[in-house]
């Protein structure tokens, strides 16, 4: 395109009814969420979600060699997990090949945060990565990308047992980290992140949210999740490939319409 070489790696999120999938291995990686090193040796205090950056690892030996002989622009993308997956496979390439930061990108669409830093730099800082090579597109009440956020509805819920923020605070005293406190539950957000939301006016549009908005944008209540069936299966549909796709083709289609220069 334009004279640009460019190779894509498309990662599949999880096919749960997929016979080759051994389900109980990959639910306690998923389950291993605890932060772990991203780069040896720990440099630069990021980290990111111990089970899904062991696949990850996994991935990118497979895929080292055809990254290295790209020869051009490396464009990382995946639904859900493949998303997490996909990222984490931009910065494993950054960091390890030593590719230009004019090579890389990743799209994720639905996908969870899986990275944070101990030193307020973020990942794509810390790489010299821009913010807008990594970029994250959330459905209005889809709950997974709010999986490890303080807003989400998971660690909300959590919060409402009162007996539980005083071990929190405790924790805070005793690790002296921002982890697992009220404003943070595990990971951040890298990058750029839009809401794919439905305007009764314009339709469907994709906004790009502000850094300091991220937790207030993506906040969502458990009862919007699990408030009956009718709000179950908004969250279950929110997430659903498919969905995304529609919908953000929905939004390039009237943007296109608006403002014909503007789609690429």
């Amino acid at each position: 395109q334009g004279g640009v070489a460019r190779r894509h790696v498309l990662v599949r999120g999880v096919k749960w009814r997929d016979e080759g999938i051994d389900r109980i291995a990959l639910g306690q990686r998923l389950a291993n969420a605890w932060p772990k090193a991203l780069l040896p040796g720990g440099e630069e205090g990021l980290l990111a979600h111990s089970g899904i950056l062991g696949i990850a690892e996994e991935m990118y030996r497979d895929l080292e060699p055809w990254l290295r002989d790209s020869g051009g622009e490396l464009v990382f993308a995946g639904h859900s997990l493949g998303g997490a997956l996909g990222m984490l496979l931009c910065f494993l390439a950054r960091s390890r090949l030593g590719l230009g930061p004019d090579r890389l990108r990743s799209l994720s669409f639905g996908s969870p945060p899986v990275t944070t830093s101990t030193t307020g730099t973020s990942c794509c800082q810390a790489l010299g990565l821009p913010e807008s090579a990594v970029r994250s597109f959330v459905l209005d009440k889809d709950p997974i990308p709010r999986s490890f956020l303080a807003s989400g509805p998971t660690y909300q819920l959590a919060m409402r047992q009162q007996w539980l923020r005083p071990l929190l605070s405790a924790r805070q005293l005793l690790f002296q980290d921002s982890l697992l406190s009220e404003d943070k539950f595990l990971y951040d957000f890298e990058g750029q992140v839009f809401m794919v939301r439905w305007q009764q006016e314009e339709g469907y549009e994709v906004e790009l949210v502000p850094k300091d908005r991220i937790l207030e944008e993506l906040a969502l209540e458990p009862e919007e999740v699990a408030g009956g069936a009718m709000s179950l299966f908004r969250a279950v549909s929110d997430h659903n490939h498919f969905n995304y796709t529609a919908e953000l083709a929905a939004a390039a289609a009237l943007l296109r319409k608006k403002r014909p220069s503007s789609v690429n």
